[in-house]
């Protein structure tokens, strides 16, 4: 059996219809059929308040930049306004910052690039949000 994994950004604004945005998908490849798809909307498993990461493309809780892994963090807040990320070691130096004005919900994406192995803490602060997680480096 052989995997593929794909990733796909998609978001309308079309009346009539509902908004989805990030979906991840998976297509697995077994002898007797071509192809079983299965898709996860991030955004639906989250609630105002809420955020969720994302580390490598297969899903799991760790991400290695030598393999291209990047953190996606995906947030809802409480309504528009101007959200800010950023990223600490476990020194409490910060490693990584952005922000986005004028959205309620958003994904932040983080390319650690040359950072060292190890636990550090994604912080994002915004109307309706104030929440922590955890994201681990693995070479």
């Amino acid at each position: 059996m052989r995997r593929y994994f794909f990733y796909a950004e998609k978001e309308t604004n079309l009346k009539n219809f509902p908004k989805f945005k990030v979906l991840c998908f998976t297509m697995i490849l077994l002898p007797s059929l071509s192809a079983v798809c299965f898709s996860t909307d991030v955004y639906s498993k989250l609630s105002a308040g809420d955020m969720k990461i994302l580390g490598s493309i297969q899903g799991k809780g760790t991400i290695n930049p030598d393999k291209g892994d990047t953190a996606k963090i995906y947030f809802i807040g409480g309504h528009k306004g101007k959200y800010d990320i950023r990223i600490y070691r476990s020194s409490g130096e910060v490693v990584h910052k952005d922000s986005m004005s004028s959205v309620v919900e958003g994904m932040f994406e983080w390319v650690p690039g040359n950072t060292a192995s190890g636990s550090y803490v994604a912080h994002i602060s915004g109307p309706g949000i104030d929440k922590s997680k955890k994201i681990v480096i693995v070479r």
